[in-house]
């Protein structure tokens, strides 16, 4: 349980590798950004998330000395429908996850 309310996951100091799945659908393929609510208490920590058996993405965890933080986002491809989106904490000193929040990559904008 979270102390502000819902669930979290600590993953432990210096575990080998500890994957999480989450069942997806996505609406459409295309490349998405995936963001993340941490909490860590050291420097360059990160995760590692995958779609599938795709090679994982790394996703920096910043030291919010403990407090909860969002990542910047990471890109990501997912295709239309179901899947098993991964993600782990590899040999990190703890890191406390939250949640994820995918959202579809906005198109750049146009060139004067």
């Amino acid at each position: 349980d979270c102390t502000t309310g819902g669930k979290q996951v600590n993953f432990g100091k210096r575990v080998d590798v500890a994957w999480l799945d989450y069942e997806i659908d996505a609406p459409a393929s295309g490349v998405y950004q995936i963001t993340m609510r941490v909490a860590a208490v050291n420097s360059d920590q990160r995760l590692l998330v995958a779609v599938g058996w795709d090679a994982p993405k790394s996703v920096p965890v910043p030291n919010s000395w403990g407090l909860w933080t969002t990542t910047q986002p990471v890109d990501i491809a997912l295709q239309e429908g179901p899947q098993t989106l991964k993600v782990a904490a590899p040999h990190q000193r703890g890191v406390a996850f939250r949640w994820f929040e995918l959202s579809p990559k906005p198109a750049p904008a146009p060139k004067p």
